[in-house]
């Protein structure tokens, strides 16, 4: 059985081998607290995008400067993926409860000068939700919407990034499993996927942010079960977790047969690394019953 790791957000100027082993470690530790052993007829693909990401986005930023990527028409954005990125902000404040009326602590000049000016709101939203999160600790909710925005904005990042984590979808039997803005991915790229052209024999994304109404709009074949998913589909989320407060459940993401949602306890710093995620026992037992049964 072959594991395919989709990862998400800033993994930028990191060494692919090094984190491919890290989320293998954390899968092993999965086993460890199931009681069973980690089956070595698995193999492990790691389609590293971090700095492809990077590259694209900054190719997009040198295009909205120049005004090459300014959308035509009234109403319409000049910044389509900066608008986007404010939507993601709001619905995580709401959904978190986070009193939006509160004044960061923060000097308006001193940030304004480090991004275009019409990003002010966006800014200020994301200070009085870090503040919210973690009281002059060091979190910053941008480093995960950011990266959400653009890919589902800006059509030629999306497309460069499903096109190479296309590439590592075969007919060998597949489980994917896939992390916070990886699992967007996962899921874009299965649903252009037709059933012939591979064998995925179950999905297990983790710290999720596909419930969300602003990530859902930007999925232009809807909300329905990937054709190309042959298998079981397990989502853990943790309910501190700002980015997965909801459940992939018949509210918010409504296919048949249904995502079976786990709440995890995510001991990280900010309840979304990928380590105390993959290292869930319901992952190894998922993976496993995989293995016996071929679904």
């Amino acid at each position: 059985m072959r594991i395919l790791f989709i990862h998400g957000r800033g993994q930028q100027d990191k060494e692919e081998v090094i984190l491919k082993n890290e989320w293998v470690s954390a899968l092993r530790e999965s086993f460890d607290k199931a009681g069973l052993i980690m089956p070595g007829e698995l193999v492990f693909d790691f389609p590293y995008f971090g700095n492809q990401l990077i590259a694209l986005q900054q190719e997009y930023q040198e295009k909205i400067d120049s005004g090459e990527y300014r959308m035509r028409g009234p109403g319409l954005p000049e910044d389509p993926a900066l608008e986007l990125e404010q939507q993601l902000l709001m619905e995580l404040a709401e959904n978190a409860e986070i009193d939006l009326s509160a004044e960061p602590d923060t000097n308006e000049e001193d940030y304004k000068s480090r991004d275009v000016q019409n990003s002010w709101p966006v800014i200020t939203l994301a200070r009085i939700i870090d503040r919210w999160i973690a009281p002059g600790g060091n979190y910053s909710i941008r480093k995960k919407t950011k990266d959400v925005a653009a890919y589902l904005a800006v059509g030629f990042i999306r497309n460069d990034i499903n096109h190479f984590v296309r590439s590592f979808i075969s007919d060998q039997p597949t489980i994917i499993i896939a992390h916070s803005l990886g699992t967007i991915i996962a899921y874009d790229v299965l649903s252009h996927l037709h059933a012939e052209h591979c064998d995925i024999r179950g999905l297990i994304t983790l710290g999720s942010p596909l419930g969300v109404k602003a990530v859902k709009r930007q999925l232009p074949q809807g909300v329905r079960r990937p054709e190309a998913l042959h298998g079981d589909w397990l989502n853990i989320y943790d309910t501190r977790d700002i980015v997965s407060l909801y459940p992939l459940d018949e509210r918010h993401f409504n296919i048949s047969p249904p995502v079976k949602n786990i709440v995890g306890i995510n001991a990280t710093e900010n309840r979304h690394g990928i380590s105390q995620y993959l290292n869930d026992p319901e992952i190894a037992i998922m993976i496993t019953k995989l293995l016996l049964t071929g679904f």
